[in-house]
Parts: C-alpha cells; structure tokens; sequence
C-alpha cells in the first residue's frame, strides 16, 4: 500500500498527548502486514495491530505513533482511502480515545530503525515479496499470470491490489521458503514491464510479515480444466512491415519450443494479426502478460486469449 511521507526526528510524545490511531473498515481478510505497510514508511509508526471480532463485523486497527504529529499525518493522508477498489466501504481513519497500553506489542512492524527493522526481516529468513512499481495499467489476471509463468510452482498464494486514484498498485506474493524468494526478488527487482504503452520499474523486496496463505492460498485448477482456448493467444496491432517470419522468430527467442503452430494474417489496409498456439495455457499466459501493451517498432502490440483454440490438423506444426 502506498505509504506516508517519512517523519523523522519526531520526540517522543508526551504522557497526555493522543498519538494513536483507530482505524475502521478493514476488509475481513486484511492482514497486520497490510495495515501496517499502509503506515511503515512513516518513521513515528512503531506498532500496529489488527482487532477481530467473531460476530461477523469488519475488523479494526490501532496504530501506534511516537508523536502526536505523525499520527495527525497519518489520519489526513488516509482517512476516505479505498482499500479494494471492489469494495465500496472506505478506512475511517480518527485519533483514538486514548493511547495504547504498555501490553500493547508490535505483531508485525518490529521498533527502531528501518535498517534495524531490515536487520530483523532478515533473521526470520522471509518467504514473501511485496511487489511495487507496477504499471497502472496492469491488470489483477496479468501480474499472477506473469507470476505463475515465472514461478510456477512455488507460489502458494499472491495478493494483487489494483491503483486507485493517486494509490498505485502493488502486490503481495508467497513463496514455500526463503531461496525461492530470494531467487524471485532478484530477478523481479528492476524488472521494466511495458503495458499498453505504460513502462515502468519493478520494485521487490521482503514483506514485513508472512503471507496468510489461510486467507488468500491460490489452489491451482485441476488437469482439464481449463478454458478451450486457454493455449491460443491472439495477437493484433503488428507492425504492418511485420512478417510471418519475424514474429516465428521473435516468439522462438522469447518462448523456444513452446510454439506449436501460428497462423499469419496480413491484408492491405489492416495491421497484421496472429494466432499462436502454444504448447501449454501457462505459456499462453506467459506470452499475453509479455506482449500485451508492449511496443514493437512505434505499434503498441495487443495480446489475449483467443475464442476458440486453432486446430493443429489444419496447420503447419513447430517442430
């Protein structure tokens, strides 16, 4: 979640000052990690929490401040904020009636310096990415299918918050252990991902706390069930100097041996268009969240599922 404005150097508040805030409108699902990254960046939060009923009502949350001054931030820069844009309830956001207790412990954001907070992040050999830097224009189904075509496998679950307003995307990804996660932070981090002409810098690092895989664990579906288009990828908007030999090669280069047929359309007055079959729906998924938006000399290619899957008995086969 989009954070606050670093607030460094505050003192700290005194006795009868009000330095925590409530926070109402939880989403049944939202997570300590989550409420607290809406506040991390702010250098006076230094606990937070999330309180749960069992009669079925909206949880809330108390967020901790060191001064008074952080909290006032806190409360104008999200109060009215959107957590999931399907979701038409907004956070309420008020200075609480009184500050936390002394009992009150940091679940999820550990005290200090962010480089001590860093410090402690890493002692616990994290498995969870939060994923920042997406382009506005992506959407929930691109950012898993690029996620499951690159790691398949070693995701148990993923959560994907799309941009509202001025709050940009971001994302929250589960990996079964440590080296998995690591592995994918590196090969995340920098990544430029160009959509519908909107480039922008991926940013991966290791979340605060664990993803709740209870909460959001993706199952995967079972063999057969996909869609029967699920492998042929329709693909417009070509360059109208592109041929049917440049675009064999620009998917061999991109996905060897993962084609196994195309068909090649091109007319006078059209821009070309394709139809690829691939050998698996996750390389499918793989090519649309690649191409999708992604320019290819000055054309803005389009990508997507195609209607019906191309019959391989009537075309040509790659080998």
């Amino acid at each position: 979640m989009a954070g606050l404005p670093p607030n460094a150097n505050l003192a700290p508040a005194p006795s009868n000052e009000i330095h925590t805030i409530f926070v109402a409108g939880l989403p049944h699902d939202a997570t300590d990690r989550e409420l607290y990254l809406l506040f991390g960046s702010c250098d006076g939060d230094d606990k937070s929490m999330i309180v749960r009923k069992d009669n079925g009502k909206r949880p809330y949350g108390f967020v901790n401040f060191n001064h008074g001054r952080g909290a006032d931030m806190a409360r104008e820069k999200v109060n009215g904020f959107q957590w999931d844009p399907s979701d038409p309830i907004k956070l309420k956001v008020e200075l609480s009636k009184r500050n936390t207790p002394d009992w009150f412990t940091a679940t999820c954001s550990p005290a200090g310096s962010a480089e001590a907070r860093k410090k402690e992040i890493l002692s616990r050999q994290p498995k969870t990415l939060y994923i920042t830097g997406l382009p506005h224009t992506v959407s929930k189904e691109l950012f898993e299918a690029l996620i499951t075509a690159n790691f398949r496998g070693q995701v148990p679950g993923m959560r994907f918050t799309a941009q509202v307003d001025s709050k940009p995307a971001f994302a929250f990804v589960g990996f079964y252990d440590h080296h998995q996660a690591k592995s994918a932070m590196e090969r995340l981090e920098g990544y430029v991902w160009t959509h519908e002409g909107v480039s922008s810098t991926i940013h991966a690092s290791f979340a605060n706390t664990e993803f709740n895989i209870a909460a959001h664990e993706s199952t995967p579906p079972p063999p057969g069930s996909h869609p029967a288009s699920s492998r042929t990828v329709h693909l417009s908007r070509l360059p109208p100097t592109c041929t049917k030999e440049a675009l064999e090669h620009t998917l061999e280069v991109s996905f060897p041996r993962q084609v196994e047929a195309l068909r090649f359309h091109q007319k006078d007055t059209k821009p070309p268009f394709a139809f690829i079959l691939f050998r698996t729906p996750e390389a499918a998924q793989a090519a649309i969240a690649r191409y999708n938006g992604s320019e290819w000399n000055g054309s803005h290619l389009k990508a997507s599922p195609a209607r019906t899957e191309l019959d391989v008995t009537k075309l040509g086969s790659h080998a």
